[in-house]
């Protein structure tokens, strides 16, 4: 299945930003593992429950969206996984002193 929109989110990931703004550390490798996972459309919506937007919802509101979607979705949904392992070390180009601990650079 192809997204019909662009993600965005994989250009680069937080922890990406993240250490590039560290001047302590730097990036050594970055492996991306891709899964698919299929849930029964009962477990999905417990799963999306468990999210700040459905969490807060009214449970008469979130009832009826999970109604809805239940329609639409079927008895199965399956979902695109991803995982990003990044290795980091300390970096080689910057010798600075945090919490008490010198990184050599």
């Amino acid at each position: 299945m192809v997204p019909d929109i662009d993600d965005e989110r994989s250009l680069t990931s937080w922890a990406e930003d993240e250490i590039g703004a560290e001047p302590l550390l730097g990036e050594t490798s970055a492996s991306h593992y891709y899964w698919d996972w299929a849930l029964r459309v009962d477990d999905y919506f417990a799963l999306l429950a468990t999210t700040s937007q459905y969490a807060v919802a009214a449970p008469d509101v979130r009832a009826r969206l999970f109604e809805g979607l239940g329609r639409v979705l079927g008895a199965q949904v399956r979902l695109e996984g991803r995982t990003l392992l990044l290795t980091v070390r300390p970096s080689t180009t910057s010798t600075r002193t945090r919490r008490g601990t010198t990184w050599p650079g």
